[in-house]
């Protein structure tokens, strides 16, 4: 295309379903994409400048500085996930640096699937989901915080729900 970029270049990608297509992404958890043979792994990092200018004598009463500059990694992931035909298991990593040097587990979690579809936009019939997840209440609690417009939840999604994964079971399906 002349003066642009080819329409080609920003469609999705053929086996992709009706709503990645039109470029939204769907809630984590409640796909039924077509399943790879192997291993998947991938990550993204979040990082943060801070620039404070709290004081003009730099020190609080006690003597520790107020004006921090700082550079954080606010949440760094890696998931390894593995699909089978009937069942799914996924491992999440999550490092930061926002309080000192943390790794833990964002999610440990294995499924069996029923039912499931050609059609990724469309969930399995019945999917039995065991292991630490994300909580699958709401509207923002189930999004990763690499598809929302902003990196942290609300005040009252963080009130109603102070930890983001949490143990249990969780049964989910549907039809078309």
């Amino acid at each position: 295309a002349a003066g642009g970029v080819a329409p080609s270049a920003l469609a999705a990608p053929p086996n992709a379903g009706a709503l990645a297509k039109a470029g939204y992404p769907l809630t984590p958890g409640v796909t039924s994409a077509g399943y790879d043979s192997g291993f998947v792994l991938s990550g993204y990092l979040q990082a943060q400048y801070e620039w404070h200018q709290d004081s003009a004598d730099q020190q609080a009463q006690g003597g520790t500085l107020l004006n921090r500059d700082r550079f954080l990694l606010r949440r760094g992931r890696v998931r390894i996930s593995r699909d089978w035909e009937w069942a799914q298991a996924i491992l999440e990593l999550d490092g930061n640096t926002t309080r000192g040097p943390n790794v833990r587990v964002q999610k440990a979690e294995v499924s069996v699937l029923y039912g499931r579809s050609d059609d990724p936009d469309q969930p399995p019939i019945a999917q039995l989901t065991l292991g630490q997840f994300d909580l699958p209440f709401g509207f923002e609690t189930t999004y990763s915080s690499k598809t929302r417009w902003l990196m942290e939840r609300s005040q009252m999604g963080r009130a109603f729900y102070p930890g983001e994964p949490d143990i249990g079971a969780r049964i989910s399906g549907g039809t078309a």
